[in-house]
């Protein structure tokens, strides 16, 4: 809910002169936000959306997308990349369709963290450095040495996805986006942007679906993860009293 509200901000305020928008999604899995948005009419077909993964995943994707009823107006698609040849995947964004001088939203969730950090850092530098009119939304764990963390830690290393590049803070998170290159960054964890930025109404909502009965759990899970927000340029003064 609130990283497609971020979208649908970003969308709605990016500015129309510099051409239309364009919507990256790094590591999309399966994940159907852009259909979403567009049967509930709250996309433009002039925004330009693309979305990244490994070749296979792409290809099972496609698979799967093959009756999905896209018009010939609709400018989405899918690019198969490794995030971490950053060369490529700026190669296969520019033949998709991609322009560096139009404002771009890049979203990555869970999916930098999985990587090095040499990596990760790699990608928001390149992307900060070639898109001067852009923002990336980054969803992803955080605060791995506290008790809980630890734990969360061990549970994804012996399922096998071992969190490669976990920053220990949301300073860090923040930090690190300054540091790869984008001018204005913020970051904060999933429990104070829940208390604060879902309606109460929407609350309410959920809790007569499934009572809440393990509260102090509910919110040592969301003190490690986290929404961190970055931007460039143009987008800056858009955003400013936003996360």
């Amino acid at each position: 809910m609130l990283i497609r509200s971020l979208l649908l901000h970003f969308l709605e305020f990016s500015k129309p002169s510099a051409g239309p928008a364009q919507v990256v999604i790094l590591g999309c899995g399966f994940d159907t936000l852009y259909f979403q948005l567009r049967d509930a009419g709250e996309i433009n077909a002039d925004v330009l959306y693309v979305e990244c993964d490994f070749p296979d995943v792409v290809e099972a994707k496609q698979s799967i997308l093959g009756g999905s009823g896209l018009g010939a107006q609709e400018r989405y698609s899918l690019v198969g990349a490794d995030l971490r040849d950053v060369d490529g995947l700026m190669a296969k964004l520019q033949e998709a369709g991609i322009r560096r001088d139009a404002p771009t939203f890049f979203l990555a969730e869970c999916v930098l963290v999985y990587m090095e950090v040499g990596h990760s850092n790699a990608l928001l530098r390149r992307v900060s450095s070639e898109f001067p009119a852009a923002m990336a939304v980054v969803y992803e764990q955080v605060n791995p040495n506290d008790p809980f963390g630890r734990q969360m830690m061990f549970n994804l290393r012996a399922r096998g996805c071992p969190l490669k590049g976990v920053l220990e803070s949301l300073e860090a998170q923040r930090q690190r986006m300054t540091q790869c290159g984008w001018e204005d960054a913020r970051s904060e964890d999933l429990l104070r942007l829940f208390n604060t930025c879902i309606p109460r109404a929407e609350i309410a909502r959920i809790n007569r679906l499934e009572m809440m009965d393990e509260e102090e759990e509910w919110n040592l899970l969301l003190q490690h993860y986290s929404i961190t927000t970055a931007r460039n340029g143009s987008l800056i003064p858009l955003f400013r009293d936003t996360l």
